[in-house]
């Protein structure tokens, strides 16, 4: 697999390990509280999202920090659900150490930032955060 894809299933893992939702998932619409990658379907109401984004690396070297999006969402008027699961998010993910993701090892998780972003069109209450994951990404042989 891709350090990408790595680094989404190794994160969703340890949510779904923490109890925050259920990964890997088969058909969205029977599981409860699902986290799916980079996908947000329009239902089910409560939802975690985990999405992957460079950040830098050189070509000199093999540390890389990669990004990880970590987006969730809750159903009803009240948005101190959402914002007590993007806690136990933060909780789960924020100083996590020495993690083999597929086969990227991270060393680190780090939160960077996170913020509301308000209902959507459904009044679901959403929040967002990034984290910075320090790894050590493959590189491809010199002679």
């Amino acid at each position: 697999m891709s350090v990408a894809v790595d680094l989404m299933d190794g994160v969703a893992g340890l949510l779904a390990a923490a109890g925050l939702g259920t990964f890997p998932v088969d058909d969205i619409a029977t599981v409860p509280d699902p986290i799916t990658l980079r996908k947000a379907p329009a239902a089910p109401d409560r939802l975690i999202t985990v999405s992957h984004y460079p950040i830098t690396g050189g070509g000199w070297t093999t540390d890389t920090e990669e990004g990880i999006q970590v987006r969730c969402r809750t159903p009803g008027e009240d948005l101190r659900a959402t914002d007590e699961l993007a806690d136990a998010i933060r909780a789960a993910l924020d100083g996590h150490e020495h993690a083999q993701m597929g086969a990227t090892h991270v060393s680190l998780i780090a939160w960077q930032s996170g913020a509301s972003l308000g209902q959507d069109d459904a009044e679901r209450w959403e929040h967002t955060q990034n984290f910075h994951l320090i790894t050590a990404r493959p590189r491809a042989a010199t002679d």
